[in-house]
């Protein structure tokens, strides 16, 4: 094995980890949104109920 096929295995090792690592954090960042998404969704309902009219989010 030569120097440059260790360089081209060298790089495309790095290329593939900065990837993974892009596509982890794009992956973290949708789960945060749906994560809060979610928790504006249960505020709406429940600010939405009021006296009489119950509604049981947790059923």
């Amino acid at each position: 094995m030569d120097i440059s096929s260790v360089a081209s295995m060298s790089t495309a090792m790095h290329t593939a980890q900065a990837q993974q690592s892009a596509s982890i954090s794009v992956l973290k960042k949708a789960m945060d949104n749906q994560q809060a998404d979610g928790n504006a969704v249960v505020q709406m309902m429940q600010a939405s109920t009021s006296g009489e009219h119950q509604l049981d989010i947790l059923a």
